[in-house]
């Protein structure tokens, strides 16, 4: 009986052995399982901190990029708005040459439409003399 006893309690440590090893290649296999997707993960990660840092950069390149424009847009505009002022006083002063001149050219048409009429009456007065 106590062979029997001991054949039984060996028999159950051997089971004990066995399922104790069957989860210690679990619990490795489980743990291998894990560190690789860890390492996969933490990769990943470094990826993508990368990938942050770098658009981080062309965000400020761009926001750089922006400022310039705007300013650039802002001094366009007091130079359009300088150049309008400049255009209108240009024209301005195109339109008073211009009425200035209207004005010569009818007094001179006037005078020579007078000198033209005095002519005439010359003629005249130089045929009626002559003839």
């Amino acid at each position: 009986m106590i062979d029997a006893l001991l054949e039984k309690i060996a028999e159950s440590r051997e089971i004990e052995r066995r399922e104790y090893e069957a989860w210690v290649a679990e619990y490795d296999s489980t743990r291998a399982s894990q560190v690789v997707l860890l390492n996969e993960t933490q990769a990943q990660l470094f990826n993508l901190e990368n990938e942050i840092s770098a658009l981080n950069k062309r965000i400020d390149n761009a926001t750089s990029e922006r400022d310039e424009q705007k300013e650039r847009s802002r001094q366009k505009k007091i130079e359009h708005q300088g150049r309008q002022k400049w255009c209108d006083d240009e024209a301005e002063a195109y339109s008073n040459r211009r009425s200035d001149r209207l004005d010569s050219i009818k007094v001179v048409s006037d005078c020579v439409g007078i000198i033209e009429s005095k002519i005439r009456v010359l003629k005249e007065f130089v045929s009626q003399r002559l003839g």
